[in-house]
């Protein structure tokens, strides 16, 4: 069985990536652009257990001359944390808000169902109906007139994918311009496998 559902919550993986020639200045940087985002993001209604780090990093950089010799060229720290947005209406808003505080990373945003076990099992049930609707309408092309019974049910696979938006890029000379994310309809999927008797 086939369910189209709008998703009811989204995740947004987003922070701050900066470079500077010794990992303390780097550090401090983006703890600075951190702390200025998480702050933004609390004033959009975004609640301290409804963000979680996903990533933090220091690697050296290195540029490499004609020769191929290796040449530091500083440290650079990524700090991502994946935030949940209830109400998805203000996906963009929020995401619009953490990049004007200073965020400048965004490896992410998907649209999912907070609830999947509700919406799997109406799919379960539209599944099991749908399968005793074509049973009988084989038997019927066979002959077979008796009421069919389920003999065994067993569940065959299941699947709800979540809804990923493209890789989001920012303007930064044009700060007037707001993030467009249209979330589309989710699809969960259910598939039983249901064996049917009658009695002749």
């Amino acid at each position: 069985g086939n369910i189209s559902v709008k998703p009811d919550v989204a995740y947004v993986t987003i922070g701050a990536q900066t470079k500077k020639m010794s990992s303390a200045a780097a550090s401090k940087e983006n703890a600075k652009i951190m702390d200025a985002m998480l702050k933004a993001l609390k004033t959009e209604g975004i609640e301290d257990n409804e963000v979680e780090t996903s990533q933090f990093s220091i690697t050296p950089q290195h540029n490499y001359d004609n020769s191929g010799k290796a040449i530091f060229d500083g440290y650079q720290v990524t700090n991502l944390v994946t935030i949940k947005i209830k109400n998805i209406d203000k996906t963009s808003a929020i995401l619009d808000k953490a990049v004007t505080a200073g965020a400048n990373h965004v490896s992410g945003v998907s649209f999912e169902i907070e609830d999947r076990g509700k919406v799997y099992e109406d799919a379960l049930d539209l599944a099991v109906k749908d399968a005793r609707l074509k049973a009988e309408v084989m038997m019927k092309a066979a002959g077979v007139t008796q009421e069919l019974k389920p003999y065994k049910v067993a569940e065959a696979s299941y699947s709800a994918l979540p809804v990923y938006e493209k890789s989001y890029a920012r303007v930064m000379s044009e700060p007037e311009m707001s993030t467009q994310l249209m979330p589309g309809a989710l699809k969960v999927t259910a598939q039983v496998e249901v064996t049917f008797t009658w009695t002749p």
